[in-house]
């Protein structure tokens, strides 16, 4: 099957059915691709139409991420991190995608625990950095550099914010996305992977990242990031802006370790110019 895809992926190459992709991707079997994109938005659609008819259920405490089911196949997706239990991560792309070129990773929240982003490290070959201001910043920092990113103990939300240590009680303002981004150097860089679990910033931190990405000055391919509380009207305003910003859900997986398998639920999105690399990638082996 997969020579055959190789062949058909030739043929449309050869025909040149399309002008090169934004990001530099080969055109390959557009009319696969635009199945998968129409299958999108259709259930963007009937996702939209669903809230609108059963407001009331969905904002029942346990059915707060219901509505909010993925709406594209990635072709090759895979968890990264721990196989099994609290930690892993699902990520969309083999790691010939994120090897030929210079990939780059943030990870927020990870509490000490470096298995996600040791994983990343050893199969795509990423720089790491890890952003935790929280509990014992410097053993933390031993912990998590000794796996290979590099740690900061500086905390994601929106510009102006601050955040509190409890252990150390030092106070130090939240950055932004793009604020990290000017800071490390990385304001002209893709991000390919933002890993998010900070128990309840993701809303604030990522609802900033929205107008910054729609805006063209902050570029980031795929977010991993875990869900927290049971709020519909909140969990609604973060998924209309992560669409908004050009993103699909194409992994969900509810965390029943301590969080009741409602309270806490794991969310993997793809923005659509990375989910086309992707799929060029593992159509035709390669995106040029």
């Amino acid at each position: 099957m997969r020579a055959i895809l190789l062949l058909l992926c030739a043929v449309a190459t050869a025909h040149a059915l399309r002008p090169h992709h934004a990001h530099g991707q080969r055109p390959c079997l557009e009319h696969v691709w635009g199945r998968k994109m129409h299958k999108h938005r259709e259930l963007v659609a009937s996702r939209n139409e669903q809230i609108a008819a059963n407001v009331a259920r969905f904002t029942q405490e346990k059915n707060a991420y219901d509505a909010f089911e993925a709406t594209y196949s990635c072709l090759e997706d895979d968890r990264v991190g721990t196989l099994f239990g609290d930690g892993g991560k699902f990520v969309c792309g083999e790691a010939t995608h994120f090897r030929r070129h210079g990939c780059l990773v943030y990870s927020v929240g990870s509490n000490g625990d470096a298995s996600f982003e040791k994983d990343v490290i050893a199969r795509f070959g990423c720089e790491v950095h890890s952003f935790d201001p929280s509990g014992d910043t410097a053993q933390m920092e031993v912990d998590v550099s000794q796996s290979g990113p590099v740690f900061h103990a500086w905390g994601v939300g929106a510009s102006g914010a601050e955040f509190t240590n409890e252990v150390d009680h030092k106070t130090t303002p939240l950055l932004s996305v793009h604020d990290i981004m000017e800071r490390l150097g990385h304001a002209e860089r893709h991000i390919d992977i933002l890993k998010i679990d900070c128990e309840g910033c993701e809303y604030k931190a990522l609802a900033a990242v929205w107008p910054q990405v729609r805006a063209g000055r902050v570029s980031i391919g795929q977010i991993q990031v875990e869900m927290h509380g049971t709020d519909f009207a909140q969990a609604r305003e973060f998924f209309d802006g992560a669409e908004s910003a050009g993103y699909m859900i194409f992994h969900k997986e509810r965390n029943h370790w301590g969080c009741a398998g409602y309270m806490c639920v794991e969310y993997a999105l793809i923005h659509v110019d990375d989910a086309r690399a992707v799929f060029d990638s593992a159509y035709c082996g390669e995106a040029v």
